[in-house]
């Protein structure tokens, strides 16, 4: 789980490849984010990409054109599955530079979710601060339920 390393003028980011999620943002050396903790994973997805969907999906099932999708309960004491399917999966760098990394990953369809998407997500700095941009592609053969 290698971290990527982004800085521009006083901005500094730290970017990990296992969810393409933000580890932390420093400006002139302070915290402007509570630093992502390892050791707090999976409870807590501080930084990370919450796709497709940011919420809780109830008992883990839903469906989608009729056909019944399962995902693994990930929040027990609420019989809920957590914050999407691409936070735990590891990303690809497919372009980085001094002040910029862009990272992509393919969720494949599976009994979880009923198509494939392309995700990619952006990390860029400048002497104004952070910005993300992230994108999604439905490149399978079915719809894509996304939130």
């Amino acid at each position: 789980m290698p971290d990527v390393l982004i800085s521009s003028g006083p901005y500094q980011a730290s970017i990990r490849t296992q969810g393409a999620g933000l580890n932390s943002l420093l400006l002139n050396g302070r915290d402007l984010v509570d630093p992502f903790q390892p050791a707090l994973k999976p409870e807590n997805y501080r930084g990370d990409v919450l796709a497709p969907w940011p919420n809780r999906i109830e008992d883990g099932q839903y469906k989608v054109d009729r056909v019944l999708y399962e995902i693994p309960i990930n929040e027990p004491n609420r019989r809920t599955a957590l914050h999407g399917l691409v936070n735990n999966l590891e990303w690809e760098i497919t372009d980085s530079a001094k002040d910029s990394v862009t990272l992509k990953v393919i969720l494949e369809n599976s009994e979880s979710y009923p198509t494939d998407l392309e995700f990619s997500v952006q990390y860029s700095l400048s002497n104004q601060g952070l910005s993300i941009t992230i994108s999604a592609v439905n490149v399978g053969e079915k719809r894509a339920p996304y939130g």
